[in-house]
């Protein structure tokens, strides 16, 4: 077996100290560009790797961060993701990525899993029965952790995510503005904080509107497309005259809109509906989903920028970060032109 490449060999390849190379190789902005470029330069030509575990036993930081999401599938915790990836590989920082399904179980054993890698912190989407005894041990051995898009109530974690009542009630008083006198609101599970953030904002809407909350169609079960058909299918039993729609997200939507498809109904002249997330996939439905657009990617990125600093040990000027999505309209409410973001 070769021998493994050391900092004194990159130094005498260089011309720079030992001293030199171990700041160039932990990243240190005080060395200069140009002597930087000369030692990675000489470190690539003799095939350097950075022994990660030797500069964590030394710093007591091991550069890998762990990252726990509801569902890989959904496009939208994908793009949350590249925003996270982003930021990491500025600073060279490594990420252990790993999806719960909604599991308690599955998440406890995935957040032991990243404890026993020495990660620097956890970025989390909480399971939606996620409790204070899950933050015990972490909250024992001082490991930064922040939660993305779900909060949790009488926890004091640092949070980042979407202003989701706000946005809902913005996406239903749309489903007004075409005049819908019926309003169902499809997908999620009741009770959940996102479910609860987003349907107080269809509420809010409809008592606007003189609607009384009672005759709001609320159906839950699951955020899937195999659900949003489902729920649509139970929708349209109940009625379909003058309806409008407010799917959980973009992935209940579609699921609908196949429903609506399937049952011959014209999406957007007999039955407007709405979605939530923007995921690339909405523009290019037939027809285009007008829905929330939420700062997927920015999020994430606001979010490994938070942990990045805790894990420094720099204290959060916020502990709970709003990232403003925003309305883009296209065609499946009803509206024969687009506004917003890539329509």
């Amino acid at each position: 077996m070769s021998r493994r490449v050391t900092l004194k060999d990159i130094a005498a390849k260089s011309g720079f100290s030992r001293s030199t190379v171990s700041l160039v190789m932990q990243n240190d902005e005080v060395v200069a560009s140009k002597t930087r470029l000369a030692v990675q330069t000489a470190a690539a030509e003799l095939g350097y790797v950075y022994n990660r575990a030797a500069a964590s036993l030394r710093s007591n930081q091991s550069g890998i961060f762990g990252l726990v999401v509801s569902s890989l599938s959904n496009p939208f915790f994908a793009e949350m993701i590249l925003g996270i990836e982003n930021a990491f590989a500025r600073e060279e920082r490594t990420v252990l990525l790993g999806q719960h399904s909604e599991s308690l179980e599955s998440q406890d054993r995935m957040i032991r899993k990243m404890l026993e890698a020495s990660v620097d912190g956890i970025l989390l989407v909480p399971t939606r029965n996620t409790d204070i005894q899950t933050f015990e041990l972490l909250q024992k051995w001082k490991i930064p952790t922040v939660l993305l898009t779900r909060n949790i109530a009488k926890i004091d974690i640092p949070y980042v995510g979407p202003n989701n009542s706000e946005l809902s009630q913005q996406a239903t008083d749309h489903l007004f503005f075409h005049k819908r006198e019926q309003i169902a609101f499809i997908g999620g599970q009741i009770g959940t904080r996102v479910h609860d953030e987003r349907l107080r904002g269809v509420v809010a809407s409809a008592k606007k509107h003189g609607m009384d909350k009672k005759n709001i169609i609320v159906l839950d079960k699951d955020s899937t497309r195999m659900v949003g058909y489902s729920l649509m299918q139970d929708v349209l039993k109940k009625t379909s005259k003058n309806l409008g729609v407010l799917a959980y997200n973009d992935i209940v939507a579609f699921g609908a809109m196949a429903a609506m498809r399937d049952s011959q109904i014209s999406i957007g002249k007999e039955i407007s509906i709405i979605g939530f997330d923007d995921v690339t996939a909405a523009k290019y439905e037939t027809p285009a989903l007008t829905t929330v657009h939420l700062e997927a990617e920015l999020i994430g990125q606001r979010a490994a920028e938070l942990i990045l600093n805790m894990s420094k040990g720099q204290s959060p000027e916020k502990t709970q970060i709003i990232v403003k999505g925003n309305f883009v309209v296209r065609q499946s409410c009803g509206c024969k032109t687009t506004q917003g973001r890539n329509s």
